[in-house]
């Protein structure tokens, strides 16, 4: 077991078995040229990417997102509020559906770059865990924070339901691994999971995260808002009268 010194806090902690997170020879990652990356491939991705013909997300976000309501354990909170938790380690909840993924990307990119000051860095869960020398990906991301003296870096991590669905051991091993670079580097997390699967893992978490946020449903003005915001967008015409007879109709 090796000590080091936690840079958040300036006290000593205790990493097991995972000394290589901590090794100076091990080669780290150029933070900016890797978010730069992401913020171009997200940023020409297809909002639905099984239709060939589908917008991408520099065609319709920012102006396209409908800002969510989340309820946290004790508060609720407005989406423009989340920039309070950048420093913090929470998790996002919801059904399969319901915007974790959209959340997640429009905070990265567009919101978190309102403050250059602070970095973040969108990754899924197969983009952290990716082995590269035997050490996983996002805590290359993390050496490469600390060695360049940033004040704090926002990661956040998609799809862990997605991942881990049926690999319990596998779940808390990661978990486990980011509450050590947590304590070991000016990195906080926020993680994207739906709902049923963080509620039957929830012990492995609840010590981790200080806060888990749901996201609220879309009412209908909601769901009418997006879809007039689309069509204004896109210059679709007609688009909201055509849906409108379809619901009517049921059809």
């Amino acid at each position: 077991m090796k000590k080091i010194k936690n840079i958040k806090s300036g006290r000593d902690v205790y990493i097991a078995n995972r000394d290589i997170i901590i090794n100076d020879k091990t080669d780290t990652v150029d933070l900016e040229t890797v978010i730069d990356k992401m913020t171009n491939r997200l940023m020409n991705q297809s909002i639905l990417p099984w239709f060939a013909d589908s917008e991408k997300y520099i065609t319709l976000f920012p102006k396209l997102y409908i800002k969510p309501k989340l309820k946290g354990l004790t508060s609720t909170i407005h989406y423009d509020q989340m920039k309070n938790y950048y420093n913090k380690n929470i998790v996002i909840l919801g059904d399969a559906g319901e915007g974790k993924s959209t959340l997640f990307l429009n905070y990265f990119l567009f919101d978190s770059k309102k403050n250059p000051t602070r970095k973040c860095i969108y990754l899924t869960v197969n983009d952290a865990i990716e082995s590269s020398n035997g050490l996983q990906y996002v805590t290359r991301i993390c050496q490469s924070v600390s060695k360049s003296n940033e004040e704090n870096l926002t990661i956040l991590i998609d799809g862990l339901d997605e991942r881990f669905l049926n690999d319990y051991n596998g779940y808390n091993e990661f978990i486990a691994l980011l509450r050590q670079l947590s304590d070991g580097y000016p990195c906080s997390f926020w993680l994207a999971c739906r709902k049923d699967l963080f509620n039957q893992y929830r012990a492995e978490a609840s010590q981790f995260v200080s806060d888990e946020f749901t996201i609220f449903s879309w009412e209908n003005e909601e769901a009418l808002t997006y879809i007039k915001n689309y069509e204004e967008i896109t210059e679709t015409v007609g688009l909201l009268n055509k849906i409108k007879k379809i619901t009517e109709h049921n059809e």
